[in-house]
């Protein structure tokens, strides 16, 4: 497995809000999977994972990192069904992320069903 790493400043596929504006999410430049079953990006409160579909579902599985009484918690499935559609994954919570950082990881179990995606930041709060 290999994993497409999204980061600020990455275009395409990372878009930061700005203050007072609205995103056109029609317009977002958008990064493909290339070979990659997945991608990670770094969760700073509140930042989505925008997944556009081709032909059908891709399998989406959100990694949870963290353990509840000592036990592991299996991935989170999500349906996304309907081809050609955009599909918003989260927001995450600040506390939602990989041990030992500060990463959501998502997999797709058939990524060529995925046309695009994009990291959506909202604007910082003054």
């Amino acid at each position: 497995m290999t994993l497409l790493a999204l980061a600020p400043g990455v275009s395409p596929g990372y878009t930061v809000q700005q203050a007072n504006t609205v995103v056109n999410i029609t317009g977002l430049s958008l990064a493909t999977l290339g070979s990659n079953t997945g991608v990670t990006f770094p969760n700073s409160n509140g930042v989505s994972l925008l997944v556009k579909t081709v032909t059908g579902d891709p399998g989406a599985s959100i990694v949870i990192g963290a353990t509840i009484l000592g036990e592991s918690v299996a991935p989170v499935a999500l349906v996304m069904a309907v081809a050609g559609n955009l599909y918003e994954i989260g927001p995450f919570y600040s506390l939602d992320q990989l041990p030992g950082g500060n990463l959501i990881q998502v997999n797709f179990a058939t990524p060529a069903n995925v046309a695009g995606l994009c990291v959506l930041q909202p604007a910082a709060v003054p």
